[in-house]
């Protein structure tokens, strides 16, 4: 239904528009038709919304229709009137509508039961006049209305479960958080694990590489420091036994280091406590340093059964090598010890020693490639015979090619440098006198310039490669003679020229008809080293030529010694020079 003043739509049981605030006279509310106790009704809606201040007269003249006849209301009175007469209209529609349709709702219990809400009129009363939530008797007001109370309960519960997912969601993207932050820090970790690996690796090798030099060329000081730094960054067991079986050996070439090598071999038990060898070589180092108290304690400590089964049988007088029998790519040394005061026979030909055999004394090499076989007993200082020994060793070094040289031998004319080719794992040593180049000699860098002097020069090359093997020496031989931009002819010519000009001499002839001559002599070629930027070397050559005038009665009247360039530099220019026997310093004229 619509307002017949301004067309607007209003509700069932509405008693003025809402727009224009025209009064709706035929529109009463269905079930207040009889009700005539409105009083107690209104002071309910003003104890809700506040008294209305609004005359008596204008608010008769609004319930009668009569709009003429009101007075002026303010506007606030006017919102105020209004939100009563909404709150009035609602609550009476609501009523109807939830006491009739709403199937979920429950009547509350009474002493009457109800066949219908119809049947009393003065309980329809009560229930459109009291609020929903104050029906029962004896109970506290309910904060709620009743029309709306199965969808208020659900909503509270949709909003406990709203409330209870926002939590858990909140929770799960705390703990998704956490992963993402646990798995970052995991890769970096990751990372920085196999990079700090990778630098262990570079600085283990590095270290190690140089030890195995320095002990290759006997250097064993030298060896044991790297082999000792190599050892922080061994990454791994294997690593970590190479480092200690290389300070090892080092120890075992020395004099007077048993103490150190017990130490060493006690490392490497720690490391590896199944290699047998280890226990062996303790054990006779505790024999030869008054230690046999200490044998014992070592074999019980012993755990792995293989090695316990072997010290059972162990000889303690049999001979012990230095370096474990096997195949090695580079020369070795390999000394024998046994019990103190033993004396060991020993064979190197696959041959049974006796005592009639070399005694050992000193270490054995073995430089060249081959298998040695060694064959050794020791006699105790009581004569007990131990057992005999066998121990073979293969040198596999390989070959070495000769280094590249060039260029080849033969005369030159132009100044010529030497270039040398050095592959990967190779060294190249060489000398400049002509002697047999060895790893003594200068060490070849790439960054060496080698620059044929004038004159006759022999050069030598030797390789060698990582094992060791040296390989066929390289001979190169010179003979340099530079070709210069200026002939001698030349340079007497501009000299003669120089020095009349100069008003040295009366004239250019060299002989005259008064008699007079002027001597030119040639006094060789001066040529100075120098050193160009890039560490090449420089030569500059001179002509020294000495100048003489004597008279027609042979006396000297002027005499010199001059330098004239010869090369493509300094061609024709004229220096002073001094000295003798080819020594000259040249200057500026």
């Amino acid at each position: 239904m619509r307002c017949k003043k301004c067309g607007e739509e209003y509700r069932p049981g509405q008693t003025f528009c809402l727009r224009c605030g025209s009064p709706i006279a035929d529109n009463k509310p269905v079930y207040l038709d009889d009700f005539d106790e409105y009083d107690d009704y209104d002071d309910d809606l003003d104890a809700t919304i506040g008294e209305l201040d609004v005359p008596y007269d204008d608010e008769q003249a609004l319930a009668s229709g009569d709009t003429e006849d009101l007075g002026e209301l303010s506007s606030g009175e006017f919102r105020r009137f209004r939100t009563r007469e909404n709150y009035r209209t609602d609550n009476v529609v609501n009523n109807r509508y939830n006491n009739n349709f709403d199937d979920d709702y429950e009547m509350p219990d009474s002493e009457d039961n109800y066949s219908t809400p119809y049947d009393d009129d003065d309980d329809i009363y009560e229930s459109a006049r009291k609020p929903r939530n104050s029906r029962n008797d004896g109970r506290k007001p309910q904060n709620r209305k009743p029309s709306t109370n199965a969808r208020k309960t659900n909503g509270g519960s949709d909003n406990k479960k709203r409330k209870k997912s926002a939590f858990s969601n909140k929770y799960v993207k705390i703990l998704i958080g956490l992963l993402v932050v646990l798995a970052l820090v995991g890769i970096v970790y990751g990372v920085s694990t196999l990079i700090i690996k990778s630098s262990d690796k570079e600085e283990f090798n590095n270290f190690y590489d140089k030890g195995y030099k320095y002990e290759d060329n006997s250097e064993y000081e030298a060896a044991i420091n790297m082999y000792n730094k190599a050892s922080r960054y061994a990454s791994g067991q294997e690593e970590q036994i190479k480092a200690y079986e290389g300070m090892w050996r080092c120890y075992q070439q020395m004099d007077g280091q048993e103490s150190e090598q017990i130490k060493i071999l006690k490392k490497l038990i720690s490391i590896d406590d199944s290699n047998v060898s280890y226990y062996e070589a303790l054990i006779l180092l505790y024999q030869n340093t008054g230690n046999s108290d200490k044998i014992q304690p070592l074999i019980d400590s012993a755990k792995n059964s293989k090695v316990k089964n072997a010290l059972k049988n162990f000889d303690s007088a049999k001979p012990v090598p230095s370096i474990e029998p096997g195949i090695y790519n580079k020369s070795i040394s390999v000394a024998l010890s046994s019990l103190e005061g033993s004396k060991i026979y020993y064979t190197l030909d696959g041959t049974d020693p006796t005592t009639s055999s070399d005694v050992y004394e000193n270490k054995f090499k073995f430089k060249k490639n081959g298998t040695y076989k060694i064959k050794a007993f020791a006699v105790s200082k009581d004569g007990s015979v131990s057992e005999v020994l066998e121990a073979e060793y293969v040198i596999e070094k390989g070959t070495t090619d000769p280094p590249n040289i060039t260029p080849d031998s033969g005369e030159y004319t132009d100044e010529t440098e030497l270039t040398v080719e050095v592959p990967d794992g190779i060294t190249v040593y060489y000398t400049e006198d002509g002697t047999e180049p060895s790893k003594k000699s200068k060490k070849y860098v790439k960054s060496d310039k080698i620059t044929i002097p004038e004159g006759n020069s022999i050069y030598r090359f030797i390789a060698y490669n990582e094992g060791g093997v040296a390989s066929e020496i390289v001979t190169r031989v010179y003979l340099f003679k530079p070709q210069f931009a200026c002939s001698y002819d030349n340079a007497k010519s501009i000299l003669v020229s120089y020095l009349a000009n100069n008003g040295k001499l009366d004239s250019e002839e060299l002989y005259k008809e008064d008699g007079s001559i002027t001597y030119v002599t040639s006094k060789g070629i001066q040529t100075n080293e120098s050193t160009n930027d890039d560490g090449s070397k420089k030569y500059t050559h001179y002509y020294i030529i000495e100048v003489e005038h004597k008279d027609a009665d042979g006396n000297s009247t002027f005499s010199g010694l001059y330098a004239v360039g010869c090369d493509s530099g300094n061609n024709g220019k004229v220096y002073g020079a001094k000295g003798s026997s080819g020594n000259y310093s040249i200057s500026k004229e």
